[in-house]
């Protein structure tokens, strides 16, 4: 894998790459100067990215998650339990289709959680202390589910094995794990 440098200026592209990127999963020869603007345009889009313990995960500026690293607990929530080296979507509990409409992610050691922009949430990875928000402590996601009764979100964190997410109004709502006060109780 070599490494690669991209950047768009004012007046044009000014690009270097060689080999494999795995930020955006695709194959460009450095010579290829089509191919690298549209790599370079890509990657300039807005995007936020988050990374704890186990996986890391980025958000593209059409709202879709991509995930990568360890996946024991399904934290990277592409259905199954592998560990991707390369970013992998995110699907969505309902169908297994990939997640959309995304604002934000954020991670936890073993689980993953996104705020929507209708205000709503969803979590997926390791549950057996409550961080996923669906009301189970003894099982995992390894798809997006939806917190349910969670609306009007306009702020999600997660901690290490719990998750808070704040309401327009100010109210912040916590769940999961709370050995040592992390919900606030």
């Amino acid at each position: 894998r070599s490494r690669w440098r991209c950047a768009l200026s004012s007046r044009g592209l000014v690009a270097e790459m060689g080999g494999f990127n795995l930020h955006a999963g695709v194959r460009v020869e450095a010579g290829d100067r089509d191919s690298l603007e549209r790599l370079c345009r890509y990657m300039a889009r807005p995007a936020v990215a988050t990374h704890r313990g186990s996986v890391s995960g980025a958000l593209s500026g059409e709202g879709a998650v991509w995930c990568w690293g360890a996946n024991n607990g399904g934290q990277l929530g592409d259905g199954s339990v592998d560990p991707r080296n390369a970013p992998i979507a995110v699907g969505d509990a309902d169908g297994g289709d990939p997640l959309r409409n995304v604002v934000q992610v954020t991670a936890g050691f073993e689980h993953t959680c996104a705020r929507l922009r209708d205000g709503t949430a969803r979590c997926w990875g390791t549950g057996r202390d409550g961080q996923l928000g669906d009301g189970r402590v003894d099982g995992d996601s390894t798809r997006a589910s939806v917190v349910p009764g969670l609306t009007d979100i306009v702020e999600i964190a997660a901690g290490g094995s719990h998750t808070c997410a704040r309401q327009s109004g100010g109210a912040v709502l916590c769940w999961g794990a709370n050995i040592a006060g992390e919900l606030g109780d």
